[in-house]
C-alpha cells in the first residue's frame, strides 16, 4: 500500500514543476514615441569604485549607462528600458561593512534605441 505522504509529495512535484519566464524580445515591442525610427536593441554599462570610504572613482550613474548604450548604435533615446545594478565587495562582504576596504557598483541598462525623424 502506498504511503499518503509519498503520493502528496509526488503530486506537488508534478504541479509545481520547473518554470522559466522568457520575456519577449524588445525588438518586437513597438515604440510609443511618434516620429521615431527603431535603431535596435542596445545595452550599456557604467561603473564606479569606492575604496576606504573615498570615492566614487568613476561614474555609475544611469545617465552614463544610457550614454554608453546609445553610443553603440547611434540612437537618440531609449525605450523599453530595464536596469540592473550589482555591488561587489572587497573584504568580508555586505554582512560586515566595516571590515570591507572597498566595493564596486556596476549599472547596466538594456533597451531599444530609437532615432528621432527630422
Amino acid at each position: 500500500m502506498l504511503n499518503p505522504k509519498i503520493i502528496l509529495v509526488t503530486a506537488l512535484a508534478f504541479l509545481t514543476g520547473c518554470t522559466v519566464f522568457v520575456p519577449p524580445s524588445p525588438q518586437m515591442a513597438s515604440t510609443i514615441i511618434p516620429n521615431t525610427t527603431i535603431v535596435g536593441v542596445v545595452d550599456g554599462e557604467s561603473s564606479a569604485y569606492y575604496i576606504l570610504g573615498m570615492g566614487p572613482f568613476g561614474d555609475n550613474s544611469l545617465k552614463a549607462a544610457i550614454k554608453d548604450a546609445l553610443s553603440k548604435r547611434g540612437g537618440d533615446a531609449l525605450t523599453n528600458v530595464a536596469i540592473d545594478q550589482t555591488f561587489k565587495y572587497f573584504g568580508i562582504g555586505p554582512s560586515l561593512p566595516a571590515a570591507n576596504f572597498g566595493f564596486s557598483v556596476k549599472t547596466k541598462v538594456y533597451g531599444t534605441a530609437v532615432r528621432y525623424n527630422k
